[in-house]
């Protein structure tokens, strides 16, 4: 019985394929767009639905927080701030980079870029009034907002709400088992639209994806010296101990490209080398694999970047504001969802209303960006842990000094 090529080692074939085809077929590349934008047209029909039913479910299934509401308060509060730091890291090194500058997609702008709105525009227009027409308009910010709502809403309902709840979960479940069939033509897909790219732009396309590389990278390695210094800080925790402990953690997160996949050796060395107590490290650690998504919201930003500065269309600081806000909601959904990145890089690129083509630059090379943004992920789950333990702890110090 023949052994069936990976889906993996399918779109590194393709990638290399339309690399080849570019260089040497040029422009007569081009004809493949068509089959590109179908491609693309599938991931945008279920970017919606996906989103709303992932984040929506994630909201509804964190209830064991009642059990922990101190800890639980405080372990979200601190995902949002480094999620939400490591979302700006991206966005900073990226601009000093000028990653994307040097290619041309101005003319595939669906329109022309409007007034940049006042704050207080952008605050209103993410609650919705109508959420029918949110999701027709493909207004994201105002679906967020609501799948979150919702999601706190069913908590609160509590039983009765318990066959709804189950509604949302079985619907998310039909549409990740139609995301996986859409990426069964990711190949076919990856290889018209870098095809594609690379023969309408020439060699500027690799220049962009190398500084696009070499930005995620660099703003990884700043993001984990701001979580040493937070261990340090407010862990109380050695930078020496803290590296011994979080390095083989880093190493498995890298290889395995998987939170979820690196969870019991960040358990072990958490628990026996940090010293945290197996309460905070068994709720906060799943937690962490599940919602706390650093790498890839820096990797998100990165790319909006990207994909602006290829545009020559120059962000506002609210539009700055609304890139940080959705990638740091949507890492609630992203575990979960297959090539999540990609729905998610294609929900950031309408949001800021730039062309859905510019995902094919990308496409083929998120393996090499998906080792350090996991490894970056792992190691925030460690310091949100310690940092909490050590809260806990002080708590616990202070109420028997005051019997």
């Amino acid at each position: 019985m023949k052994k069936k090529i990976s889906l993996s080692t399918q779109v590194i074939i393709a990638v290399i394929l339309a690399v080849i085809a570019g260089l040497l077929l040029g422009e007569k590349m081009t004809f493949l767009a068509p089959v590109g934008n179908i491609f693309i047209s599938l991931i945008k029909t279920l970017v919606i639905p996906l989103v709303f039913c992932s984040i929506c479910g994630a909201v509804c299934n964190m209830q064991d927080m009642s059990r922990l509401r101190s800890v639980g308060g405080k372990v979200l509060i601190l995902f949002i701030v480094t999620t939400s730091v490591a979302a700006a890291v991206g966005i900073a090194v990226s601009e000093v980079m000028h990653i994307g500058v040097g290619l041309d997609y101005s003319a595939e702008l669906a329109e022309e870029v409007g007034e940049v709105p006042e704050v207080l525009e952008v605050i209103l227009n993410m609650f919705p009034s109508n959420i029918v027409n949110s999701m027709a308009e493909g207004n994201n910010l105002q679906v967020i907002i609501f799948a979150v709502l919702l999601g706190c809403a069913i908590i609160v309902t509590g039983r009765e709400a318990e066959t709804f709840k189950r509604g949302i979960n079985s619907l998310t479940s039909v549409l990740y088992s139609l995301t996986g069939i859409v990426m069964k033509f990711s190949p076919v897909g990856i290889f018209c639209l870098l095809g594609n790219a690379i023969g309408e732009h020439g060699q500027e396309v690799f220049s962009a994806i190398g500084s696009y590389i070499a930005a995620v990278y660099i703003s990884c390695f700043i993001v984990l010296g701001f979580d040493i210094v937070l261990a340090k800080v407010f862990g109380k925790v050695g930078v020496k101990d803290f590296l011994k402990a979080a390095w083989p953690v880093a190493i498995t997160a890298f290889t395995t490209r998987s939170s979820a996949g690196t969870l019991p050796v960040t358990m072990e060395k958490t628990l026996d080398d940090l010293n945290v107590s197996e309460e905070i490290a068994g709720f906060t650690l799943p937690l962490g694999a599940t919602i706390n998504m650093n790498g890839a919201a820096l990797n998100m930003t990165a790319f909006g970047i990207l994909a602006a500065n290829a545009c020559g269309v120059h962000l506002s600081p609210a539009q700055y504001a609304i890139a940080i806000f959705i990638c740091t909601i949507s890492g609630i959904g992203v575990p979960g969802v297959p090539s999540g990145g990609l729905v998610l890089n294609l929900l950031l690129l309408s949001t800021l209303g730039l062309p859905a083509g510019l995902l094919g630059l990308i496409t083929g090379i998120d393996n090499l960006t998906d080792m350090i943004c996991t490894a970056t992920n792992v190691v925030g789950d460690m310091v949100s842990s310690v940092i909490v333990d050590n809260s806990e702890k002080k708590k616990i110090q202070g109420g028997m000094e005051n019997v």
